[in-house]
């Protein structure tokens, strides 16, 4: 991977319960200086694929012409034993399978999140331009 034309995101998970993972992803903007999403992921399974939260780390992602999700997902790579780790369209955790679901609201009691095809939208067209993305994810609390 290299740097060129690659926009850096920022996930915090605040909240890891037994049904699901919710986080806050950071998408730096020229417009706005930063665009934030509510991001939706199973809970932490032991890095079991389909069914785990990505691990925390730092990842690079790239396109991938998926035949669920539509070309141009942006897809992770080279997840610890894991793959096809995508960021699509998801509400719930069971709309995941070891995968990131962007929305633009949260639910009640942080049970899932809310108005995902519009976040999916902004987010595609937030990120059109780039050829890659990195993107450190870590669990901590965020600002009110």
């Amino acid at each position: 991977m290299t740097a060129s034309n690659c926009l850096e995101l920022t996930l915090v998970r605040f909240k890891c319960g037994d049904r699901e993972t919710i986080g806050r992803l950071t998408v730096p903007t020229a417009a706005e200086g930063v665009k934030l999403f509510w991001t939706i992921e199973n809970p932490w399974v032991d890095n079991e694929t389909n069914i785990s939260c990505i691990p925390e780390g730092f990842y690079y992602l790239e396109r991938y012409d998926s035949p669920t999700h539509g070309d141009g997902t942006w897809q992770f790579v080279d997840v610890p034993k894991r793959s096809y780790c995508q960021i699509h369209v998801a509400n719930y955790a069971r709309n995941v399978q070891g995968c990131i679901g962007l929305g633009n609201t949260l639910m009640e009691e942080l049970s899932g999140v809310g108005s995902s095809r519009d976040a999916m939208a902004e987010f595609d067209t937030l990120t059109a331009d780039y050829d890659e993305l990195r993107m450190v994810i870590s669990s901590g609390s965020i600002p009110a």
